[in-house]
């Protein structure tokens, strides 16, 4: 009897005649058809969780120019005399002060003034007693006059002679009276520090932006004016041609470099001939430059000499 069940269920023609028994089949289906999703989606759980987006990679260096400054010739001072404030020494920092401090700062020391309004951090508040961020000590103030503090827009005022920045700090000190002292050894660490008693020379100094943007201005003055003397060499070998220049010319483009650089215009004609002679071919000329005697170079550099005064003509 069992047997005649198991073949009733198998025998499909029966299937055929009543559909309604394949429903019987539909957990089967079910089962391997989320089986073979559950394969797939294992085989490719690495794929899959892939971040699609590209990372972005943000900088936080910060470049830091170099601050303009200007040439200064710094004398010596006696530390022990210049850190006592005198009438004096007031007087010119109430005046220092007034020119250079007071539009950020306020005329008080409030941090109020007009240009500091737009500033972020705001100037400092010389009343108050906290905040400093090199300390209120002369030895600490003076440190803030000569580096600057980058950070929060303080220049730096070490162009001003040495006496000029004590007595800003004297009279800076006079807007609270609660201000530290400064020890001996404070005084001395400061004077080595700075080289107080030794006096010092410093260079004028730009920022590096800025002195590229000159170089490239520079230069595309000096291509334009060698342009121009080739178009002029080009035009006068075919015309009024130096028999001598024909002679030992092998690249009119770099003659015409030469003479647009400062080396033709600022050195006298020995000069000039003594350096073409060291490396001819740097030049535009063959080493056969080197064979010149003085009438052949003084043909040469009258030509070329002429040629210059032409372009500027």
């Amino acid at each position: 009897m069992q047997n005649s069940k198991i073949k009733e269920e198998l025998d499909f023609k029966d299937l055929l005649k009543n559909p309604i028994r394949l429903f019987g089949y539909t957990y089967f289906y079910v089962f391997v058809i989320l089986l073979g999703l559950g394969i797939y989606y294992v085989h490719n759980l690495t794929d899959m969780t892939k971040n699609k987006v590209m990372p972005t990679i943000i900088s936080t260096t910060i470049e830091n120019d170099l601050p303009m400054m200007q040439p200064s010739n710094i004398p010596p001072v006696d530390i022990s005399t210049i850190s006592v404030p005198t009438p004096e020494l007031l007087e010119k920092g109430k005046i220092l002060y007034k020119n250079n401090c007071a539009s950020c700062h306020g005329d008080e020391g409030k941090g109020d003034g007009a240009a500091g309004s737009v500033m972020n951090p705001k100037p400092k508040n010389f009343s108050e007693n906290t905040g400093w961020i090199n300390g209120r000590k002369i030895s600490e103030l003076y440190k803030t006059l000569d580096e600057g503090i980058l950070k929060s827009g303080m220049p730096s005022y070490n162009y001003l002679p040495v006496e000029d920045r004590f007595s800003l700090i004297h009279y800076v000190r006079t807007f609270a009276q609660d201000f530290p002292k400064d020890s001996d050894f404070d005084l001395q660490l400061l004077n080595s520090t700075y080289k107080l008693a030794e006096g010092k020379t410093t260079s004028a100094q730009i920022p590096v932006k800025v002195a590229e943007r000159i170089v490239l201005e520079e230069n595309k003055t000096r291509l334009k004016e060698s342009a121009q003397l080739l178009e002029l060499l080009n035009k006068m070998s075919t015309t009024t041609g130096n028999e001598v220049f024909e002679r030992v010319c092998v690249d009119k483009n770099l003659t015409a470099g030469l003479l647009s650089s400062n080396l033709f215009k600022q050195k006298n004609k020995s000069e000039i001939f003594q350096i073409i002679v060291s490396s001819p071919l740097n030049y535009g000329f063959s080493p056969k430059f080197i064979l010149l005697n003085s009438n052949d170079w003084d043909a040469l550099y009258n030509y070329l000499n002429k040629l210059t005064e032409q372009k500027n003509g």
